[in-house]
């Protein structure tokens, strides 16, 4: 964008001092810098578009990145349902002749002290 800008205020610049170029001809310094200004405008153009390209292309990526990782995420979940499922129904399951889930989990209800 600079040098656009700087192009664009080459060409003004040189057609308010251009006698030809104020007349709407060209002199063959005010045809320079309408060829350079063009070229400058083309090339902005072709820069944009090739971020634009870019941009579009790492979105895919990221896209087909976040798929294949989902895909891993369900693959590796179906893997391990199966023991997750039955550890839950494990967990859930209280032993008979207690309030806790498990024999071992019992939680003290006076302080416990520890001697070294």
């Amino acid at each position: 964008m600079a040098a656009l800008g700087r192009a664009l205020r080459a060409v003004a610049r040189h057609r308010v001092a251009c006698a030809d170029c104020k007349n709407g001809e060209f002199c063959p310094m005010g045809f320079e810098l309408a060829e350079r200004r063009a070229w400058t405008e083309q090339t902005r153009e072709d820069v944009v578009r090739q971020q634009v390209r870019d941009e579009r292309e790492e979105q895919a990526w990221e896209s087909d990145r976040d798929r294949r990782s989902a895909r891993r995420r369900a693959s590796d979940w179906r893997r391990v349902e199966p023991a997750v499922r039955r550890t839950d129904r494990e967990r859930a399951q209280r032993p008979a002749d207690t309030d806790s889930p498990n024999t071992h989990t019992s939680v003290p209800l006076e302080p416990i002290h520890v001697s070294r």
